[in-house]
């Protein structure tokens, strides 16, 4: 069992303790400002009364006890049954079997977008007072997560980094001392055993005919839809994005992580208690 007071969260999943809560936002913080320097210019209009109680909720959402959502709760709540019963429910989709299995393979191409870095898959792990993780690459002066994309459609779906990416990236610079992250999307062929695997699901669908036509169709739709290769250069099947080491953002995760645990220790099998 591990005591709530030295309970660390995983770099992979600890970004959903940034998720919803009551903190108050950059956004809101910049019109608070606003408002009281209003309030305080002398040669500015006086507050309204609508304006006056925005700038009073926005001091009292600034200043109050930061509560979290229920996505963050739920997560806490996932980390006390592992760590107290270990209970976790297996999870395994054809999504995650796929990021596994081509790993080696995306580690290639990123390896052919950035030549002359040595890469070798990691197996090392860190931890410190807060969070453990293992980094899928570690460089002299990058760390590398790479996330295998399902399909074109979700590849082209991705624009910008998920939260949870980059909070994952934050905690792996936090853990190594690296200053940069990068993250890579990667489209590559999906496995034999994963194509048949999607295409036996409509060959069921459909009473197990192969000569139905509709079978057919969802057998080479699935077939074209895996072979990202056959249609598309390899340089247009990575997508990379870079950021920096931002303290002030592991600063406020490990200040979630402080909360959490409160939180965690206060857990019982009827529930949290208030």
């Amino acid at each position: 069992m591990t005591d709530s007071k030295s309970v660390k969260f995983r770099a992979s999943s600890v970004g959903q303790l940034m998720v919803g809560g009551n903190a108050i936002t950059e956004k809101q913080l910049a019109r608070l400002a606003e408002l009281e320097a209003r309030r305080l210019d002398a040669k500015a209009k006086p507050l309204t009364a609508t304006m006056q109680s925005e700038l009073d909720d926005l001091i009292a959402k600034r200043d109050g006890d930061f509560k979290f959502g229920a996505t963050a709760i739920n997560y806490i709540r996932d980390c006390w049954l592992r760590n107290v019963y270990q209970y976790e429910e297996p999870i395994v989709t054809n999504e995650m079997l796929k990021g596994i299995m081509c790993e080696s393979e995306a580690i290639g191409v990123l390896t052919r977008r950035f030549p002359g870095e040595f890469r070798v898959k990691n197996e090392d792990s860190w931890e410190d007072d807060h969070f453990t993780g293992t980094p899928d690459v570690v460089l002299d002066d990058y760390i590398e997560d790479i996330k295998c994309s399902w399909t074109l459609r979700t590849f082209v779906e991705t624009r910008k980094p998920d939260p949870i990416y980059y909070a994952q990236g934050q905690v792996y610079m936090a853990l190594t001392g690296r200053k940069a992250f990068r993250l890579a999307h990667v489209l590559v062929d999906t496995p034999r055993e994963i194509v048949e695997e999607e295409i036996k699901r409509f060959y069921f669908r459909f009473n197990c005919d192969e000569e139905n036509h509709h079978y057919k169709t969802a057998a080479e739709k699935i077939e074209r839809m895996h072979s990202p290769s056959s249609l598309i250069p390899e340089h247009h099947r990575i997508k990379v994005f870079e950021f920096d080491r931002n303290d002030q953002f592991i600063e406020t995760l490990r200040s979630r992580v402080e909360i959490a645990r409160r939180l965690y220790a206060s857990m019982t099998l009827g529930g949290e208690d208030e």
